[in-house]
C-alpha cells in the first residue's frame, strides 16, 4: 500500500527512482512494491545484521535475537502474501 501511494505520488512529479531507506529484512520486498509500481530504487538498507560470530554468547537466547527472528518470519510471510 505504501509503494502504490507513494508511486502515484512520485509519477506525479516525474520521479521514476528512488534511494529505498529500510530494514535490511525489508528490502527485497519493499523493492518488488516500489518495482511493481514502476519505481526503480536504490537500495539503501539499515540496521544489518552482523555476518560474524564474535563470542560463543552470540548462540545464547537473547530478546535482541528474538526481535531478529520476529522480523524474519514478518518478512517471510509478507513475500508468501506477496505471491
Amino acid at each position: 500500500e505504501n509503494a502504490a501511494r507513494s508511486a502515484s505520488i512520485l509519477r506525479a512529479n516525474a520521479i521514476s527512482r528512488v534511494v529505498l531507506v529500510t530494514h535490511a529484512f525489508d528490502v527485497p520486498r519493499a523493492g518488488a512494491e516500489f518495482a511493481k509500481q514502476g519505481i526503480e530504487t536504490v537500495p539503501a538498507a539499515t540496521n544489518i545484521p552482523a555476518q560474524h560470530v564474535d563470542s560463543f554468547t552470540d548462540f545464547l537466547p537473547s530478546v535482541g535475537a528474538l526481535q531478529e527472528s520476529y522480523y524474519a518470519l514478518y518478512e517471510m510471510l509478507a513475500n508468501v502474501a506477496a505471491r
